[in-house]
């Protein structure tokens, strides 16, 4: 997203406008503008020089404090679903799945799980809320993100897969 996605948006945006953008990203679509614009490519200063300004909204990049059971658990390479979508009967089967096999998930309240303890939430609002999220995505992007319970981001741990992909026994650092 940060390498390929953003660029194509702004490159995008601009092309049609032909005006400088303002950027405003929350949550992960700071540490996606943030990691974008830190890449160190030749064309990242062309995408800055697009924008007029960026706003970076309670940027995510490290999970590592997150204290929830649902943040320390990583979906399986071997995993076979390309998108993760909880309205996905096979998404829920195989949060079923991880439910039952870890001490302590709270299944009933899977939000929470997910996100920690919300302090807002409540009968009237929470109809809304899940309506409209956790949003899908995908399955390798919920595996790059459970890899930031290290308390570093990096860029996709590929495992024994890094040596070919970056030259190097672990992903290179992003910010």
């Amino acid at each position: 997203m940060a390498q390929y996605d953003l660029p194509a948006y702004i490159n995008f945006v601009y092309k049609q406008t032909k005006k400088e953008i303002n950027y405003i990203g929350h949550s992960q679509g700071t540490i996606i503008a943030l990691a974008s614009f830190s890449l160190g490519r030749e064309s990242t200063s062309e995408i800055v020089s697009k924008l007029k300004a960026a706003a970076v909204l309670s940027p995510v990049a490290y999970l590592s404090n997150m204290l929830n059971e649902m943040s320390r658990v990583e979906f399986a390479s071997s995993n076979p679903m390309a998108e993760v979508n909880t309205a996905d009967q096979r998404t829920a089967a195989y949060l079923g799945g991880i439910c039952k096999s870890v001490q302590g998930m709270n299944c009933f309240d899977m939000v929470s799980s997910f996100t920690g303890k919300n302090c807002c939430l409540n009968a009237t609002s929470f109809d809304k809320f899940i309506a409209n999220s956790p949003q899908s995505t995908s399955a390798k992007n919920s595996m790059h993100l459970a890899q930031t319970n290290s308390g570093k981001f990096t860029k996709y741990d590929y495992g024994i897969g890094n040596m070919l992909k970056y030259g190097q026994t672990t992903p290179p650092l992003i910010l």
